[in-house]
This record gives C-alpha cells, structure tokens and sequence, in this order.
C-alpha cells in the first residue's frame, strides 16, 4: 500500500520543518516516490531524481531567503503561545496556519479543513497541495445493537449467523465420523475438493445429534455417466425404486452437471464440475462448496438415532414423521451450507446475494410471470404478503410445490434464527422435534415464538436482503 508523501509542500512546511527531529539529518540519497518533486528539510531545498533504475533525493541547494517564497509567511513557533495538549480534530487559528506542532501522540499541522474552520490535522495526512486528506471513516465492527428477532440487522444478522456457526462446531467433539470417499475415472482432474468443503465443521456443529455418522460420499462427472449409474445401484440396492428418477445419468440429460444430492440408505454423491464453469458464474463456487454441508445436514436429520426416537427415514410406513414444513428440511440444510461452505470462500458477500436471487427465479419461471415477481413481493415489507409464501412451502418434502423457494426462505430463517439466539439452538429444535414429531410446536418452545409471528417478524429483514439483489 503506498501512503503519501509526508511533511509535504515547501509553501506551508519551509519555516518548520527544521523543528522535527526525523528531517535534522541530510535526505541525499534516500529514496523518494514522484521524479521532479522537492523537499525542504533546513533549509535545503531537494529534487526528486532518477539514478539508474531508482528515483531517489539529490544533494539539494541551500534557500537564502525561504521567506520570500511565502506570500502570506506564519508567524514565528515562538510568537503563538503553545496549546498545553493537541490532538487530531481540535480547532487552531487561521494566525497558526501552517504550524506544525509535536506532541507525545504525534506531530500536528494547523490547516483549514475545508468545511468552516482551521483544525489540527496529523502531519502525514496532508497532500503535497497542502489540504489535508479525508480521514476514511473506520468500518464498523458490529450491529449498533443485539440481534433480536425485532432488530435483525440488514448488514450484520447473516455474518453473526454463520460466524456463530463456525465458533459453535469448534467447541463441539468431533464425532466419530465413518466416510468412504469414491472418485469417478475423470473426477480427479476437476476441483473436487470444493464438494467437501466445511466437511468437518458441519458434522462438529451436528455432534449433539449425530455422533456416529457413516456415510458413502461419491464424486463423479458428467463424462462418467455409465460409472455413476452403476456406482450408485450397487450402493443403493434395493433403495433404488425409480431408476429415471434416481440414477444420475437421467438427471444429467436433463440439468448437465447441476445433480447430486442425498440418497438412502447414507450415499450423498455430486457431479463436479469444471473450474472454468465454475468461474464463469459468481455463484459457481459459492454453490459447489455449499453442496456438502446442505447434504450432510439431511443425512443427520434422517438418518441419526442420537436425537429422535422417530424411525429412521426408509425403514417403515411411520418414517416419513421426519419430514417438517419444506422451509425447514430444504432452508435450513441450505443454510448450513452457506455457513460452512460458501461463507469459507473469499468474497462470499457477493455471492451470497446472486445465490439467494437466483433461488427465487424457478417460483416465476413455473408460474410464466416476472422473473423479479418474488423481489417485488418482498420489497413491499408486507407481512401477508411473507406468510402467504411460507404457506406455500409449509407441506413437507414429499408434497413441496417449490423446494427453491424453501431453499430460499429457509435460509433466511436460519439466518435470523441463529443470530437472535445462538447456533446451539437449531440443535435444540431438532431435539425437541425428535421428542414430539411436531415442528411447530417445537419451534415455539425453542424459539418462544409462533411460527405464524414469526414469518411476520422476519418480514423487514426479507425485505432488506431483497433490495440488494443484482438487477
């Protein structure tokens, strides 16, 4: 980073620069930034030179007369009787223009700051025009205020959510987690290794209700499609009931390399894609990292014993009892791969946001309307108008009418539900949900609050994150 030239220009700093004990040496020699600047340092007036390849400072000429070059010269140091303590922003007078002052915190310069008066600036904050630069204004390193469900925060809630996510899983035991990881043929050359990010973390976060995890995990291409069919029937087995609609290759011919996802008895598998595909899109990598996370959470919400006594989905008639609202089952796995997936990248802010806009596109698309339908909805911060869309993705996975727009309001919801109250509560509620087999009613007891009150309090925060989609 390059910072600019201190102790600037010889109009204003001529007379004083002979007080300050860092300039009493001679500068010959030394390097400087801009060919054909000068510096007075007492009394000796040097230029900015190239000598081979550097540009440094010249011997300098002595100034016989500095006074002459100042039309409006400041009085003498002695003249102005010195301030007792000088900090950064305190007001001086137009007779100290120019004065540098040296302090235990620092050295000052007097000069106007260009609004309605003279105030002490630091001295390698002016510019060689003599006027002083913009301070930039620190970042903020927090909400104003806690994160509660009726303060959520347009710019904060989503980075405390995920933040306390990460914080959480490393204070959990890491469970005794069984993986047999199985490459395709081609797989190798693509960045496969961005499919199993946050691998870790999201089964430490998941300890309380998964402490024993076996699973398959199967990356493949879509060069590799007569591997995977067969990979995949010989994993599933007998679970494998609708070929069309469960073995990959079919999926392929209809979404290219866009599949994948969790398959009983404990298989998840994806197609990886090229990292020039990736990188054509914003969301490529977001979504790619995202993938493991948002699969591991199903596995652990269907298939853990460690927290329900609800059978384990696939084993009987009374299975399907772990099924939740749509919202939940598909928003809150797709939470829990932004945080642990997508949040782990460089950049993910902007991402971030493409992802959840283009989360909402397939809900106007199936509907032949706007493409910006549901952002319009959002953006009128009506609180019918939030629940009428819950509604719509309140029947569980087996009936979703729209498991994007779940995607979409689920991750939302965790967002909130996780910077209000803490990454331990989603654990809490599977829980109690694993005691009772009724969400609702167990969102209320973790949450203290309705689910119904709850769309209404999320209401703003959609709102918020909606007026920022890339048009």
């Amino acid at each position: 980073m390059k910072f600019p030239q201190k102790f600037l220009v010889a109009t204003i700093s001529t007379i004083f620069l002979a007080t300050m004990p860092a300039f009493s040496a001679t500068i010959s020699g030394t390097s400087c930034a801009k060919l054909n600047s000068t510096k007075i340092v007492s009394n000796i007036k040097y230029s900015c030179v190239k000598s081979g390849k550097r540009l440094v400072w010249n011997k300098g000429v002595p100034i016989k007369n500095q006074s002459a070059s100042l039309p409006n010269p400041a009085p003498s140091q002695s003249s102005i009787k010195p301030k007792v303590e000088i900090k950064a922003g305190d007001q001086c007078t137009s007779a100290e223009r120019g004065l540098l002052r040296t302090t235990a915190v620092g050295t000052f310069i007097c000069q106007h700051d260009n609004v309605e008066a003279f105030r002490w600036f630091p001295a390698d904050s002016i510019t060689n025009s003599g006027n002083p630069t913009a301070t930039p204004t620190p970042k903020p390193s927090g909400p104003t205020s806690p994160i509660t469900l009726d303060n959520l925060d347009p710019e904060w809630t989503w980075k405390i959510a995920y933040s306390r996510m990460l914080e959480y899983a490393k204070t959990q035991q890491k469970p005794n987690l069984e993986m047999s990881l199985i490459l395709s043929p081609t797989v190798e050359s693509r960045p496969y290794k961005l499919y199993m990010q946050g691998l870790d973390e999201v089964a430490q976060s998941l300890y309380s209700i998964h402490k024993n995890p076996k699973f398959t995990l199967v990356l493949f291409t879509e060069q590799d499609a007569q591997w995977i069919d067969q990979t995949q029937s010989r994993l599933m087995g007998s679970y494998l009931i609708n070929p069309t609609q469960q073995l990959q290759s079919y999926r392929m011919k209809e979404s290219g390399c866009n599949v994948g996802g969790f398959y009983l008895p404990n298989i998840l598998l994806f197609c990886v894609k090229a990292q020039s595909e990736l990188s054509n899109s914003i969301t490529g990598n977001f979504s790619a990292a995202h993938a493991f996370p948002h699969e591991y959470y199903h596995l652990s919400q269907f298939l853990s014993t460690d927290f329900t006594n609800l059978p384990v989905l696939g084993t009987t008639a009374g299975a399907n009892r772990r099924f939740r609202a749509c919202w939940i089952d598909e928003g809150f796995a797709t939470f829990y791969g932004y945080a642990f997936g997508g949040s782990q990248l460089a950049n993910y802010s902007e991402a971030r946001l493409s992802f959840l806009n283009e989360l909402t596109l397939s809900y106007s698309m199936r509907r032949n309307i706007s493409l910006d339908s549901i952002r319009k909805k959002l953006l009128q911060n009506d609180p019918k108008i939030v629940t009428s869309l819950f509604k719509e993705v309140e029947p569980t996975l087996e009936n979703c009418p729209d498991t994007q727009l779940a995607y979409f309001l689920g991750e939302i919801a965790g967002e909130a539900l996780v910077a209000s109250f803490g990454a331990k509560s989603m654990n809490d509620f599977e829980y109690e949900f694993g005691q009772s087999g009724d969400w609702k009613a167990a969102f209320e007891k973790v949450f203290g609050i309705k689910v119904d009150d709850f769309y209404a309090k999320l209401t703003p925060y959609l709102a918020s994150q909606a007026a920022k989609f890339p048009s």
